[in-house]
């Protein structure tokens, strides 16, 4: 006799739900198997569960490391309130107050023209002296003060004319020193004259006097080049 078993919906849906969980309990533990041996996904950090693991960190971006450093910078404030990398570029805040003798040539003298002006020396701020006489003097002698008396800091053989130039340098530039017949130190004023040697008239004579402002704001300082 053939006994007949009727298997109702509900058992079916039953049956078919274990078989889906069997299955994906079978793919799970097959993942788990194939990758118990490798790194999980370790972001290039420490990871106690893969102790044995070589991470690769190859794609991590590049650490950047900052190195600071310090830079001590000296600035000099001078009297008159202003700023410069050195002192000697510091001049005083008053005006220099001195009245320059005009009437020197105006005395019979055989000087035509003797002029100052700033100029750019060989690259370098300073200034251009033009002279002319009628008579060639035997010699003549650029002199120039500050702060006392005249000093000759250049001298040349007689001639009708002609120019000769100075730089404006700080004490330590000797290359901006070397550029010209002579340098006037940067940070004076100085008073100049001409001095020439007459000796046909057996005298000396003296050109007027010129301001020649070589503090650090003034034209002979400044002079760009």
């Amino acid at each position: 006799m053939a006994v007949k078993i009727d298997i109702g919906k509900d058992d079916s849906r039953r049956m078919l739900l274990y078989f889906l969980v069997a299955i994906i309990a079978i793919v799970v533990l097959f993942v788990w198997y194939i990758s118990s041996d490798e790194c999980p996904d370790c972001n290039c950090s420490e990871v106690p569960e893969c102790p044995g693991c070589e991470l690769d960190c190859s794609s991590c971006p590049e650490k950047i490391v900052a190195n600071t450093s310090i830079v001590e910078v000296v600035r000099y404030v001078c009297e008159n309130g202003d700023v410069f990398d050195s002192k000697d570029d510091c001049f005083k805040a008053d005006d220099f107050e001195y009245d320059p003798v005009m009437t020197n040539e105006i005395n019979g003298t055989v000087i035509e023209n003797v002029s100052v002006r700033p100029a750019c020396v060989n690259g370098y701020s300073g200034g251009e002296i033009y002279f002319s006489v009628g008579t060639v003097p035997k010699k003549a002698y650029a002199e120039f003060k500050s702060d006392g008396d005249f000093e000759t800091l250049y001298s040349f053989d007689g001639a009708y004319d002609g120019y000769f130039y100075f730089t404006v340098c700080s004490k330590d530039n000797k290359k901006c020193q070397d550029q010209a017949s002579f340098y006037l130190e940067l940070g004076k004023p100085y008073v100049f004259r001409l001095k020439f040697d007459q000796s046909v008239y057996n005298r000396t004579e003296y050109s007027n006097e010129h301001i020649v402002d070589a503090r650090a704001d003034g034209d002979y300082a400044t002079k760009k080049c």
